[in-house]
């Protein structure tokens, strides 16, 4: 990059010159700002062909914190709890203001029922299935999935003695696996938001399979969903 640097400010210079009567550069004012002009330039090429520095660090800083690396700013809530003496309504409801066509693009299909933008008992919640490898209208039986957002916090799961079986280090989201029901070898994959904690939750069908294929197919979804809410196809 140095190298570049000098031969091309070298150009630049040679490229002032208006033959034998005419100078170099009108004033050394002149040339710094054309040397700025070229740098700014060169770390947009940059950028453009993929590098990294200190600049983009600072923009994306700027996004906000991520999930799943996507910036909260493209997101439709931010990390922390649901405040729900501030804003007792503003739970966010995954069933509704996320579009079918991201869960297609998910590899799930969405039950549509009747009222889903409503809560029932501070808990919105829809059932998914995994659509069928041969592309056909059909669902995959190999399972199901629960979309849901309550305003129940991780503490509160803990205290009811629902084991946490992986808390990420991700701050200040904190996406986490939980199990599911005893005995049904589900998992949870959850983070908690300002708007409430969000959930997707895979139960394989007939109790086949086990926790730690579940897990992974909870988070999987969960992860593909958020990175297409932020526009970034997975």
């Amino acid at each position: 990059m140095t190298t570049l640097a000098t031969v091309t400010v070298a150009g630049l210079l040679t490229a002032g010159c208006a033959g034998p009567a005419g100078p170099v550069l009108d004033t050394v004012a002149a040339a710094n700002d054309r040397l700025d002009d070229y740098r700014r330039d060169l770390a947009h090429a940059g950028k453009t062909n993929g590098e990294t520095g200190d600049d983009s660090a600072t923009v994306s800083a700027s996004d906000g914190p991520t999930l799943f690396g996507v910036p909260s700013s493209k997101l439709p809530f931010e990390p922390g709890e649901i405040d729900m003496a501030t804003h007792p309504d503003e739970q966010f409801n995954p069933c509704t203001e996320i579009s079918p066509e991201i869960y297609r693009q998910a590899g799930l299909e969405l039950e549509i029922e009747p009222d889903m933008d409503k809560l029932a008992g501070y808990v919105a919640s829809c059932t998914g299935y995994a659509a069928s490898s041969d592309s056909s209208p059909r669902k995959s039986s190999d399972g199901r999935f629960q979309i849901l957002s309550s305003r129940s916090t991780l503490d509160d799961l803990q205290t009811q003695g629902i084991e946490v079986l992986e808390l990420s280090q991700e701050q200040p989201f904190s996406p986490h696996l939980v199990n599911g029901t005893a005995g049904r070898n589900e998992c949870v994959s959850g983070v908690s938001t300002n708007r409430g904690r969000w959930e997707v939750i895979f139960t394989p069908a007939l109790n086949t399979g086990s926790t730690e294929e579940s897990c992974k197919r909870a988070r999987e979804a969960h992860e593909k969903i958020t990175k297409l809410i932020g526009g970034n196809a997975p």
